[in-house]
C-alpha cells in the first residue's frame, strides 16, 4: 500500500528557547529537578484511525495483506496521531495544553512544565513534583529510558536531551551541544584532516552546475547532517551561517550541495 501526498498530518515541535527556559526555571529555584523521559516505540501508543493496508514483511509466509491497527514508521500521520494521542493521556492526568505551543503542558498542582519533542519529554519542577510527573507518565507509556536530574544526592547529575548534554553542579545548570555529534558529522563528511576558516564562504570562481539529484539515501543522509548543524548553530553562532547554506538545498538535495573535502 502506497499513500498518496495529503495536507492533514501535520504534527509540531516545540520552539528551542523552551528548553532554555526549563533550565532558567530549575536554576531560579532552589531544590528544583530537570526530567528527561525517552518513550519507547512511541508511534505504536497511537490507534489509527482510518484503514492502511500494507504487504506482510520479507520471510512471512502468507497471501493475505495486513491491516495495520495501530501507526508504525513510515506513515504520514503517524507523528501527528502519536502527539494527540499522547496530549489526550496527558490531559487525563490534568496537565494543561498550551494554547499558543501544544507541545508545552503546565500541571496546575505539581507546578511542572512540560515540553514533548517527539517520543521525548523535557520538564522541570519542585523535586517530589518531578518524581510524580515521572510516575504519571510512566503509568501512561512504555518508558525506555528517564533521568531525573538535580543536586539532590540521589539524582543524576548529568542527562541528555535533543543532542544537548545537560549538567548540574555547584556552579549551577549547564547545557552544551554534545560533541559525539559534531564529531561524527565531521568524520561522515570525509572532514577529518581539513583545515578550519576563520571567515566561512568561499571563494568567486567558476559556477558549478547543480548536478543530480540525490537519491532517497543521500537525501536522508544529507537531511539529517543538516539537522545537526541547526542543533550546533543554537550554541555556536560561526556554524550559523553554514547551516543556513546548507538548509537551503535540504527541500531538493543535488550533487552540487554536498560540501566536498
Amino acid at each position: 500500500y502506497k499513500e498518496e501526498k495529503r495536507d492533514d498530518v501535520f504534527a509540531a515541535t516545540p520552539e528551542t528557547s523552551f528548553t532554555r527556559f526549563v533550565l532558567s526555571e530549575a536554576a531560579s529555584n532552589e531544590g528544583w529537578a530537570v526530567l528527561i523521559l525517552d518513550v519507547s516505540v512511541a508511534f505504536m501508543h497511537a490507534r489509527l484511525d482510518e484503514e492502511i493496508v500494507v504487504k506482510p514483511p520479507p520471510g512471512v509466509k502468507t497471501s493475505k495483506y495486513w491491516r495495520l491497527k495501530a501507526a508504525v514508521n513510515g506513515i504520514q500521520r503517524a507523528s501527528q496521531l502519536w502527539q494527540e494521542h499522547s496530549a489526550g493521556e496527558l490531559i487525563k492526568d490534568e496537565w494543561s495544553r498550551n494554547d499558543v505551543n501544544p507541545c508545552v503542558f503546565y500541571h496546575p498542582e505539581l507546578l511542572v512544565q512540560l515540553e514533548q519533542h517527539g517520543d521525548d519529554f523535557f520538564g522541570t519542577g519542585p523535586r517530589e513534583s518531578v518524581l510524580a510527573a515521572k510516575h504519571m507518565l510512566e503509568e501512561s507509556f512504555l518508558v525506555k529510558k528517564t533521568e531525573v536530574i538535580s543536586l539532590h544526592p540521589d539524582d543524576d547529575k548529568e542527562g541528555h536531551f535533543l543532542k544537548r548534554h545537560i549538567t548540574v553542579d555547584k556552579d549551577g545548570w549547564h547545557s552544551e551541544l554534545d560533541e559525539r555529534y559534531s564529531k561524527d558529522l565531521v568524520t561522515r563528511l570525509g572532514l577529518d584532516d581539513c583545515k578550519n576558516v576563520i571567515t566561512p564562504g568561499t571563494k568567486e570562481g567558476k559556477k558549478q552546475p547543480r548536478g543530480k539529484a540525490l537519491g532517497a539515501k543521500g537525501h536522508r543522509e544529507y537531511r539529517g547532517g543538516a539537522g545537526v548543524g541547526q542543533y550546533m548553530a543554537e550554541h555556536r553562532a560561526d556554524a550559523a551561517f553554514a547551516t543556513k547554506q546548507l538548509m537551503r538545498d535540504a527541500s531538493a538535495v543535488r550533487r552540487a550541495s554536498q560540501p566536498r573535502a
